[in-house]
């Protein structure tokens, strides 16, 4: 988790950034592991909101992360709310 990952998305606070897995761990539930352990933070730490944008929406829909906008090049602004 970051504090901000978009410079045009300022407003937007905290982030999930940099979420990677290496090629021979995928399909293995490990990004969703990282995901829902910066979730847990996040929450534990007081936070409403977490977002990330990415290329590939689906693995975080897959995870109830929402679409909020559309951006650059196929780029999606995501969040989930840490009710």
């Amino acid at each position: 988790m970051i504090e901000n990952d978009h410079e045009d998305y300022k407003r937007h606070r905290p982030w999930l950034a940099a979420v990677y897995v290496d090629p021979c761990h995928r399909r293995k539930g490990v990004a969703r592991q990282l995901v829902k352990f910066a979730e847990k933070t996040a929450r534990d730490r007081g936070e409403k909101q977490l977002f990330l944008y990415t290329l590939t929406p689906e693995i975080y829909r897959a995870m109830n992360w929402k679409i909020i906008e559309t951006f650059g090049d196929n780029q999606f602004l995501m969040n989930i709310e840490l009710s």
